[in-house]
């Protein structure tokens, strides 16, 4: 059941029923016809927006690649407000330069020389005392 008002007239629509549907006048049904064509409009836009960030953020991240020292803020300045599509694609594109950014995991000759200075620094503590 969906519940919503045009022109101070209040429906109560459940899609599976035509009768309530029958009940809206022409000129309401037009209006919410083109509201969700509007909004159908606005979806396909912020949905391209979002491809071109993630478009442009993957060639920034390639051309950074060369450059670790460059600061996401120098490579795209942004001077418009963020919609909720370019925010996505933000986080998106912030997440895979911060996971591209991450060290290692331990590899055998990090733990070879762990554990090779530990051994020093306790015969060296046993010599000592």
């Amino acid at each position: 059941m969906i519940t919503f008002i045009i022109n101070s007239n209040t429906y109560r629509i459940d899609p599976s029923d035509l009768n309530t549907i029958d009940a809206m006048s022409a000129t309401d049904k037009q209006q919410l016809v083109e509201l969700l064509v509007a909004i159908k409009r606005h979806d396909e836009q912020a949905k391209i927006k979002a491809q071109a960030l993630l478009k442009r953020a993957n060639q920034v991240s390639t051309i950074n690649q060369d450059k670790p020292t460059a600061s996401v803020d120098q490579a795209t300045p942004r001077t418009e407000r963020l919609r909720s599509g370019d925010v996505d694609a933000l986080m998106a594109r912030l997440a895979m330069e911060e996971s591209s950014k991450q060290k290692a995991g331990l590899t055998k000759s990090s733990i070879y020389k762990f554990v090779g200075g530990l051994a020093v620094v306790i015969i060296l503590l046993i010599v000592i005392l």
